[in-house]
């Protein structure tokens, strides 16, 4: 479900576990549920360009938060970017707290070039 997002996502490693079926529980367990709760409920059909880019969003936010980038030495996680929460937030009306630094960047980190997962994802024309 992430390769696509993580391929993107070139800069720097993941700490994804290179093993077939250990990513396969990984995302079982942990990708799954947390689209399911990032996606939200009760969208309608008129509302299908906004459920398109919030589904990749919900998407690309739930790859990030399960599977984040290592650091150089590949032994700490990066947190995931502020501009992604950012970007989801835009994307599905939602109010995800972006300032939860359990798991995301300072936005001042960011802009200062700070690594941290999803880096350089750019704002979709659709928004």
């Amino acid at each position: 479900m992430c390769h696509d997002v993580l391929v993107r996502d070139s800069d720097g490693q993941h700490c994804a576990p290179s093993e077939l079926s250990i990513l396969q529980q990984l995302e079982a367990v942990v990708l799954v549920p947390n689209y399911n709760r990032l996606m939200p409920s009760g969208r309608t059909f008129l509302n299908f360009f906004n459920n398109a880019n919030c589904a990749a969003a919900a998407k690309r936010l739930a790859c990030w938060i399960s599977i984040q980038r290592c650091d150089e030495d590949g032994d700490n996680r990066l947190r995931v970017c502020y501009s992604a929460c950012e970007l989801y937030n835009t994307a599905c009306g939602a109010g995800l707290d972006c300032s939860d630094q359990t798991l995301f960047s300072k936005r001042e980190e960011e802009e200062k070039g700070v690594p941290c997962t999803g880096y350089g994802e750019k704002k979709s024309s659709w928004i």
